[in-house]
């Protein structure tokens, strides 16, 4: 389903006492070439029953093939995936699942990031170690189209 640029999500507050998607499903695509990340991402995106997670892809071809036929909302994608790259992973992604947003996580944040993540197709960079308290703010507002880069950035 393509939603509409003006759509926006409703925000209520949890039980948790963070924030959460009324009402509104996020189907998301985790590519992550090693298990533990992947552990992690499940671990903190359980918390809030409105995301959901509808496909784990460990490389780009798997990645790419899950985006074309799931088309996620957000492909939450490791920016270094083995022998390819994420950023070239993205490129892919984009043209197979056009309104699939593209969230990287990564151990770096260079100065130069924010560029090559634009010009990618990328929505935005969290840094892993930033996961438990980023995560879920970055994906509602890549989610939203709007971009997001963590407080590494700052």
């Amino acid at each position: 389903m393509v939603r509409p640029a003006s759509y926006r999500f409703a925000r209520t507050e949890t039980w948790t006492g963070g924030s959460a998607f009324a009402g509104v499903g996020i189907r998301i695509l985790i590519v992550e070439d090693i298990e533990a990340w992947h552990c992690i991402y499940r671990a903190v995106l359980s918390r809030y029953p409105n995301c959901e997670i509808v496909g784990v892809a460990h490389d780009r071809l798997e990645a790419i093939q899950i985006s074309q036929e799931l088309r996620p909302d957000v492909v939450l994608l490791d920016v270094g995936l083995g022998d390819l790259d994420g950023f070239e992973a993205a490129r892919q992604i984009g043209s197979v699942s056009p309104a699939s947003r593209v969230l990287f996580l990564g151990t770096v944040t260079p100065s130069d990031l924010i560029g090559i993540v634009l010009t990618t197709g990328g929505y935005g960079y969290i840094a892993k170690r930033d996961v438990v308290l980023e995560l879920v703010p970055a994906l509602e507002t890549v989610a939203q189209g709007q971009r997001f880069f963590g407080r590494s950035f700052s």
